[in-house]
C-alpha cells in the first residue's frame, strides 16, 4: 500500500478514536457510517478501524461510481428518502480528500 495511503488510514483512525471520545460514543452507537467512497477497498479500512460492522456503511460507489465531492451529501439525501434513519440516530461521518485531508463528525438525526 503507497505511504500516502498508509498515513491517511492512520489519521483517520486516530481522529476516529479522539472524536469518538469527545462526542461520548461508542462504535455500537453509529447507526449509519457515511463516508467518502473512492473505490470498495476503503470499506473494510473503516470497518477496521471503527469496530463497526460493514451492515451500517452506505455504499454508493457500487451503484453510481465515485461521486467525487457528492458522495456523502447524496449518502445523506438516500438516509432521508429511503427512511434509513430515524429521530435519534447517531451518524458519523467522515470525509477525506487528495493528500492527507480529512474530517469527521457526528450528527443526531432530526428530520424534523
Amino acid at each position: 500500500m503507497p505511504e500516502i495511503i498508509e498515513a491517511h488510514i492512520r489519521l483517520l483512525a486516530e481522529m476516529y478514536d479522539s472524536f469518538m471520545e469527545k462526542l461520548g460514543w461508542i462504535p455500537r452507537d453509529i447507526v449509519r457510517f457515511v463516508h467518502h467512497q473512492v473505490g470498495r477497498k476503503i470499506f473494510k479500512h473503516h470497518v477496521k478501524y471503527a469496530g463497526i460492522s460493514l451492515d451500517v456503511m452506505t455504499d454508493t460507489v457500487t451503484t453510481m461510481g465515485n461521486l467525487i465531492t457528492a458522495n456523502i451529501p447524496v449518502n445523506l439525501y438516500n438516509l432521508m428518502k429511503n427512511k434509513e434513519v430515524k429521530n435519534g440516530d447517531k451518524v458519523f461521518i467522515a470525509g477525506a480528500g487528495s493528500g492527507l485531508s480529512v474530517s469527521q463528525s457526528g450528527l443526531i438525526w432530526n428530520a424534523a
